[in-house]
């Protein structure tokens, strides 16, 4: 008849006893990014007690509240009596995982509180990324009149791109195509060459893939999975206007015109017309006509 009190009052001991433990011991509550983080970003960190007096509230410290593998330098900021900062001395590396634990530093001032469970972590840089891929057609670069396809590649990170070209895959209509780098560089940008398509009056479809495996210059996290990016090329008989970009800083403006082939700069300015009419710059960049003048009027409207 007894068992049933008996068995209450166990329960409430080990409630009471698991209460108390958790009042004692410290845990990541939560912060400000999960398994990925900018290179160029800063980390906060929200634990379960309050660690440090408002005395040492914002002032920046060396000790190394946690500690990450690789190693990051920087500096710590308790910005709350729960709530560290941390700002990295530089930005992270690319496509690197890292591992962080938190260090018994933190209980510095918080002699009778301990470290939970939840005081490890991963997280890693964004992987290498194909952001654009923009193709057109060009003269051989030995400097005949013959065109074949170029494509230009930009990434979200510097690459070596030779290396790279084994995790690149060119399709055109369907069809792998071989292709040749125009430059053995480290750069965020890379152009492929097709020789091996001839022009013809047709417009084609292309997709460019960057494989699982690829990683960025420096980076030590390759890719986990395809990522294709398709895209339609105008027939060599056609110049079209692809795309269309501009900028205004407060004291010039930068237009930018792709379109679907080389441009050829000789008297490239008689071509253009701008209006109203005001006085502007012409450079040419492979199949980027860039217009530049500090003629322009933020708050006007321009036919060109």
């Amino acid at each position: 008849m007894t068992l049933k009190p008996i068995l209450l009052v166990l329960c409430g001991v080990v409630l009471l006893c698991f209460s108390s433990c958790n009042r004692t011991q410290v845990d990541i509550a939560e912060k400000n990014f999960d398994t990925e983080i900018a290179t160029d970003g800063s980390m906060v960190f929200r634990f379960s007690q309050n660690l440090v007096p408002d005395s040492l509230l914002n002032r920046w410290d060396s000790t190394a509240y946690i500690r990450f593998l690789p190693e990051i330098r920087g500096k710590f900021r308790w910005t709350q009596g729960n709530e560290l900062t941390f700002s990295p001395q530089s930005n992270l590396p690319p496509a690197t995982l890292f591992d962080a634990r938190v260090s018994q530093d933190v209980l510095r001032y918080s002699k009778k509180l301990s470290l939970g469970k939840n005081t490890t972590f991963q997280f890693n840089t964004p992987l290498l990324k194909l952001q654009t891929a923009r193709t057109y057609w060009a003269k051989t670069k030995n400097g005949g009149n013959v065109a074949t396809i170029h494509a230009d590649l930009a990434f979200n990170y510097a690459v070596q791109t030779n290396d790279l070209s084994d995790y690149i895959e060119v399709a055109i209509d369907g069809t792998p195509t071989k292709f040749e780098t125009l430059r053995n560089e480290i750069s965020q940008n890379m152009t492929l060459v097709l020789p091996a398509i001839k022009p013809q009056d047709k417009d084609l479809d292309t997709k460019i893939t960057l494989k699982k495996g690829a990683n960025a210059y420096k980076g030590t996290l390759p890719t986990t999975q395809n990522e294709p990016l398709e895209n339609g090329l105008t027939s060599p008989f056609r110049l079209n206007i692809e795309n269309f970009d501009s900028n205004h800083d407060g004291t010039s403006a930068t237009i930018s015109i792709i379109t679907s082939q080389q441009i050829d700069p000789q008297n490239i300015k008689n071509f253009i017309d701008i209006n109203p009419k005001i006085e502007f710059e012409v450079q040419i960049q492979n199949n980027n006509i860039v217009l530049t003048s500090n003629a322009f009027d933020a708050t006007n409207t321009y036919n060109i």
